[in-house]
């Protein structure tokens, strides 16, 4: 079985095209076709769902700054896992 991100249900609900990719089953394309893709993010926004791409642990003194510099998050409230 693929993996699948965080995200997948998202995509899905959207009406996504999926595919395996490295072992990931991912979206490729939405609704009516390239071009109506091509529009929609020109026009308003794109998002690509990058938490397929690999993981980071980090660990001691300075890793929760070190991240909180690093992310839009505020990794202080974020929960392990």
């Amino acid at each position: 079985m693929e993996k699948r991100t965080p995200l997948f249900s998202e995509h899905q609900a959207l009406g996504a095209k999926t595919t395996v990719f490295a072992g990931w089953e991912m979206p490729v394309s939405y609704g009516p076709g390239p071009v109506a893709e091509h529009r929609c993010v020109r026009n308003s926004a794109g998002l690509f769902d990058l938490s397929h791409m690999g993981r980071v642990w980090l660990s001691g003194d300075g890793a929760q700054s070190f991240l909180q510099e690093l992310v839009t998050s505020n990794v202080a409230r974020l929960q392990p896992g």
